[in-house]
């Protein structure tokens, strides 16, 4: 998810029906703040019974690959060919079977976690989280607080990034009814933006989201959650989604088409190929404070909140970055939450990586492709 492409003239076509075309995709980025409330669906939850999780090897057969004097976890990583489903898995057996040396260096530990002890993890990790149910005048207010870091050089990032979780390209369908913003479709031809005043976009952003972006208010389990939501308006969504296969996107374009089933059919249909070069996979370690709350009315009618109960955990939230944003940093492994913001960098989470770490983002039908 990002809500920064660069603008240009883009080669896009109006065919009867969809045609793919490719833009040249630069960086860039852009850093914006809202404060938001995310009211949570009432659906029940369709979430699996259990989460799918690429197949490892036993901690026995995992502990006889390592050498007595060490590996490189990003050989060991690349050996395994770490997915997006089972990094947390992974990273958590390491951590629990090896000692972390020099952040790349891992070697077995003399003793091996008792049987218990990996049943528990391998429970954890299949274990979807699911849908908050919440009463018809209740909404939950979330936020990441405490000291925000961002970590790049931990055996978990490092094993990401020697892996094939990152494909080479993201694909983005847009055409002229697409509620994001962008160059690519202009202001006259746009429904929805031609009578929009307040109609601006961001210099050297093709992409850009209704709702603007904190990394406090929206790298939170709610916010992501109503991103997944299709056709919302409430509470305008400040991410931008994209699919990581063509395949996918296709599918997209073809529903928005005359001969698709979407409610919204598109003229000038397009997918733009979005690069992933020179992203790194990072952590946002932080604490994430989530209070439900009770919606009622005071003596004059207005609308009052009542804080029913709160949670304050520890989250370490997976995401992808411009090595742009860490080249000032060198021999440094980790940046605080005002230094990332003022690198102002592209920022894409994954929602499989997601559902696999401890934000427990629910694992409802679809969307593992975004």
């Amino acid at each position: 998810m990002s809500n920064s492409l660069p603008p240009g003239e883009p080669s896009i076509t109006t065919p009867s029906s969809p045609t793919v075309t490719t833009t040249a995709i630069e960086r860039t980025s852009t850093a914006q703040a809202q404060t938001t409330k995310a009211k949570i669906s009432k659906k029940a939850s369709n979430a699996p019974s259990e989460l799918k999780i690429k197949k490892l090897p036993s901690v026995e057969e995992l502990r006889n690959m390592i050498p007595s004097d060490g590996v490189d976890i990003r050989d060991l990583a690349r050996k395994l060919n770490i997915s997006d489903t089972n990094y947390w898995l992974f990273s958590e057996l390491i951590k629990m079977t090896c000692d972390i040396e020099i952040r790349a260096w891992v070697r077995p530990l003399p003793t091996i976690p008792s049987p218990f002890a990996l049943m528990k993890l391998y429970q954890a990790a299949s274990k979807p989280a699911v849908r908050r149910e919440l009463l018809e005048n209740q909404v939950i207010a979330a936020e990441l607080q405490g000291d925000i870091t961002i970590t790049w050089e931990g055996h978990t990032e490092l094993a990401r990034g020697a892996s094939r979780i990152l494909p080479e390209s993201f694909y983005r369908v847009f055409y002229e009814d697409s509620a994001t913003l962008t160059p690519y479709v202009s202001k006259h031809t746009h429904p929805k933006h031609r009578g929009r005043l307040g109609f601006t976009m961001s210099d050297k952003v093709a992409f850009q989201s209704i709702g603007t972006f904190s990394v406090s208010e929206d790298f939170t389990r709610d916010r992501i959650e109503r991103q997944l939501v299709w056709n919302q308006k409430k509470n305008p969504s400040s991410f931008v989604s994209a699919s990581d296969s063509i395949n996918v996107a296709k599918r997209r374009a073809h529903f928005h088409s005359p001969d698709g089933k979407s409610n919204r059919i598109g003229v000038r249909i397009a997918i733009a190929r979005i690069s992933t070069h020179g992203l790194r996979p990072v952590t946002i370690h932080a604490d994430l404070k989530e209070t439900i709350q009770n919606i009622g009315k005071d003596e004059f009618g207005l609308d009052t909140l009542e804080d029913l109960s709160t949670e304050i955990r520890p989250v370490q939230i997976p995401a992808w970055i411009h090595e742009d944003a860490l080249s000032g940093y060198h021999d440094a492994t980790s940046m605080t939450l005002e230094e990332l913001e003022a690198a102002e960098p592209e920022i894409w989470l994954s929602i499989t990586e997601l559902r696999h770490c401890n934000l427990k983002v629910p694992a409802t039908r679809g969307h593992d492709y975004e």
